[in-house]
């Protein structure tokens, strides 16, 4: 049970995962809602949403967060030190002054947004590695032009089309 947790928490509840799953719900078609399995599993949310299309948007969604979390890990080091010398200027009679909450507001804003900049990177690089292949000429026959997140934009021709 607390694997289950704590997997919850790291790929969907936390500010780093929010931000980014907010993100992909943002690119959803109308009517369409995001739910854990869909990220987890790699189910696409609708039947609009081309499995290949998921998958590589998934992953990069996944790749994202656990990248962004790992650099909020090693930025807490620095946290820690910074609450260690507060409550040492607090035992020394100095009032403190909540920087560690604010310290890791900032670290949690930071790597949420490194975390969506990273992801829309992911499914830039999927597309640019896929530029000309036969296989992006059969995804462009199967997704057209109005697909989420990726769309055709000619006969072997793919775009992002994640909005901000």
């Amino acid at each position: 049970m607390l694997a289950a947790q704590a997997r919850d928490h790291v790929f969907w509840g936390c500010p780093v995962a929010q931000a980014v799953c907010a993100r992909l719900q943002r690119n959803l078609p109308a009517g369409s809602t995001l739910h854990p399995r869909h990220l987890w599993l790699l189910e696409p949310p609708c039947a609009a949403i081309h499995a290949a299309v998921w998958a590589a948007v998934g992953m990069a969604a996944l790749t994202a967060i656990h990248r962004a979390r790992n650099s909020m890990f090693r930025a807490k080091p620095a946290a820690a030190a910074s609450r260690v010398q507060q409550q040492q200027q607090t035992q020394q009679g100095a009032q403190s002054s909540g920087r560690s909450a604010a310290q890791q507001l900032i670290i949690n804003t930071g790597a949420a947004s490194s975390a969506v900049a990273h992801f829309v990177r992911s499914v830039q690089d999927f597309v640019e590695a896929g530029r000309g292949s036969d296989e992006t000429k059969a995804l462009c026959e199967k997704i057209g032009a109005g697909h989420p997140f990726i769309h055709s934009v000619g006969p072997s021709d793919l775009q992002v089309c994640i909005s901000l």
